[in-house]
């Protein structure tokens, strides 16, 4: 579920010729869950491009900025963002693009990982199955993005349980 919006009036570059062309920035306080998911971004990313990509922190939003919408606020994304009906809205997450860089905000950790794994798939990862060989990861050294988008899972549970019917 969600909502793509109108391009920015520019791209912001990630990386050319082999070099990031921006950091990422997560908060001064992120979680661990943050801290991992900024990391698995910036190997991706080197994946992607070849470029080596630094993760900073500040209370500030710039290059390709991660965490929560509380962590960097944004009254814009009040309204797409609201949490309704307790659950729904819980892992939403954020995709912007301005000239101060590109920032994947989530209401929560998970709707940060969420935004993250979203921008990836649009620069063209994807991940069929677990593993490698179900790993597709486009290589690019000129990359650049220019995309902002609202969205959530579809499903509001993604637990497996099992079950044995009719045991005795």
């Amino acid at each position: 579920e969600g909502a793509t919006l109108p391009d920015g009036p520019e791209s912001v570059q990630i990386a050319a010729g082999g070099n990031a062309k921006v950091s990422i920035t997560i908060a001064p306080k992120a979680s661990d869950a943050i801290k991992k998911t900024a990391a698995e971004l910036a190997k991706y990313l080197k994946r992607i491009t070849g470029a080596d990509f630094t993760i900073e922190e500040s209370d500030q939003a710039r290059g390709i900025t991660l965490g929560t919408l509380e962590q960097f606020p944004d009254d814009s994304l009040k309204e797409s963002m609201a949490i309704r009906n307790r659950y729904d809205g819980l892992e939403a997450f954020s995709i912007r693009t301005d000239k101060a860089g590109i920032r994947l905000l989530g209401n929560r950790e998970l709707g940060a990982s969420h935004g993250a794994h979203r921008f990836l798939e649009l620069l063209g990862c994807r991940w069929f199955f677990e593993g490698e060989t179900w790993t597709v990861v486009r290589q690019e050294a000129e990359l650049s993005f220019n995309h902002s988008e609202t969205g959530q899972p579809g499903l509001r549970s993604r637990d497996l349980w099992c079950g044995r019917a009719g045991e005795k």
